[in-house]
């Protein structure tokens, strides 16, 4: 995926949790256009070194708890219209993610997972 179709697919989104973040659609805006441009200097490091990485820890995860990260994150449903998907109620869709996020973070926080290159600058 080229870092175009990538900010094309994903603007709208990053947006959204821009403005969850800072309470502010200005600010998001602003937040997701400097962080975009930074990982557009950095995209051949980005896709190839974090989709690996990404694409092995969501495989890992149960069925259901990776498909509520796709249809949360990749697809940007509500948790609603996602247990509507699943089959499943809205507490059951937030624990789901919250398990796999939880795995994710401790998964992605080992020494064997190097720091993302667009983070590493911001620490």
């Amino acid at each position: 995926m080229t870092f175009e179709e990538f900010a094309a697919a994903r603007l709208p989104a990053l947006v959204r949790f821009a403005v969850v973040l800072t309470g502010d659609r200005g600010l998001a805006e602003d937040v997701v256009q400097e962080v975009l441009i930074r990982a557009n200097g950095r995209w051949p490091q980005i896709e190839c070194l974090e989709r690996r990485a990404i694409l092995a820890e969501l495989a890992r995860l149960p069925r259901r708890q990776r498909a509520v990260l796709v249809l949360r994150y990749y697809e940007g449903l509500s948790d609603q219209e996602i247990a509507e998907v699943l089959a499943c109620g809205p507490g059951t869709v937030r624990s789901y993610a919250s398990r796999a996020l939880a795995s994710l973070r401790v998964q992605l926080a080992r020494p064997s997972h190097p720091v993302p290159a667009v983070i590493e600058e911001e620490r």
